[in-house]
Parts: structure tokens; C-alpha cells; sequence
């Protein structure tokens, strides 16, 4: 239990992350 709440942490940072990504992206197109 304890392993897959690790692994919904890391998702969450990698979506996180990407929506950033992302955003920045089109605000600089």
C-alpha cells in the first residue's frame, strides 16, 4: 500500500511538472 501511494506521489509530480511544462511552452509560442 505504502509502495503504491509512492507511485501516485511521483505521477502526481510528474503531471505536475509537465503541466508546467507545457504552459511555459505556449506562452512562449
Amino acid at each position: 500500500l505504502g509502495m503504491v501511494r509512492q507511485k501516485l506521489a511521483l505521477l502526481q509530480q510528474q503531471i505536475d511538472a509537465n503541466e508546467e511544462l507545457s504552459s511555459s511552452l505556449a506562452f512562449e509560442s
